[in-house]
């Protein structure tokens, strides 16, 4: 997983085989390496960030979440008492990790439990206790937010041929996801990631089975 930071100063990285995020500053000169920092867990896979604040997904061992903030050199401070576990434990296979738009929310889905995690961030930047919020479908994976914090989810039912499909869902203050519309399957094989464009009017999901890209409006 990469992520930019606040006006794509640096770039972070996660290196799932050392455990580690690296920190790059991005110039005109290319790439050059800031730092690098423990992840807080086993094999991070992915990465979200909401202003000075970033959050990291760890996938192995126990899963769990862990946040950092962000100097102005780019350099990661673990922050104390940010770790969470995910609900499914050793058993969630977690795919990803993203802040809603306003950062007062944290979501992971889990593959095998079906389920996507959610986490009130405070004042703090510290989450909350996780909550479970059933999938629309089977093995929920990528997900993004649009502007008006509602997220699409794309199910790659367990990469079943011609199986995958989409929901979408809305968040409330509490970190409850509400089911918008269930799964509108589209005929391909393990859709994994999603993109919402800027214009928040529709989703771009990859099919990774399949070869192939699948729009929902």
């Amino acid at each position: 997983a990469l992520v930019f930071g606040p006006g794509h100063q640096f770039l972070f990285a996660v290196n799932a085989g050392s455990n580690e995020i690296s920190v790059l500053s991005v110039g005109g000169s290319g790439l050059h390496l800031v730092d690098v920092v423990d992840s807080g867990g086993v094999r991070p896979i992915s990465l979200t960030i909401y202003e000075n604040l970033l959050y990291v997904l760890n996938e192995g061992g126990t899963p769990n979440i862990t946040g950092f903030t962000i100097g102005d050199h780019g350099t990661l401070t673990p922050l104390a008492g940010s770790t969470r576990p995910l609900i499914g434990g050793t058993g969630a296979d977690p795919a990803e990790v993203s802040f809603n738009s306003d950062g007062t929310l944290l979501v992971v889905t889990e593959k095998l439990g079906n389920r996507l995690d959610s986490y009130v961030i405070d004042q703090n930047g510290l989450p909350g206790p996780p909550i479970a919020n059933a999938s629309s479908g089977m093995t929920p994976f990528g997900f993004s937010f649009n502007s008006d914090d509602f997220l699409v989810v794309s199910e790659a039912f367990g990469g079943a041929p011609n199986q995958s499909a989409a929901s979408s869902y809305s968040t409330d203050q509490t970190g409850v996801l509400n089911v918008i519309t269930g799964s509108v399957h589209n005929n391909q094989t393990a859709s994994c990631w999603v993109v919402i464009p800027n214009n928040g009017m529709q989703a771009i999901i990859s099919n990774t089975g399949s070869g192939t890209i699948s729009t929902y409006n």
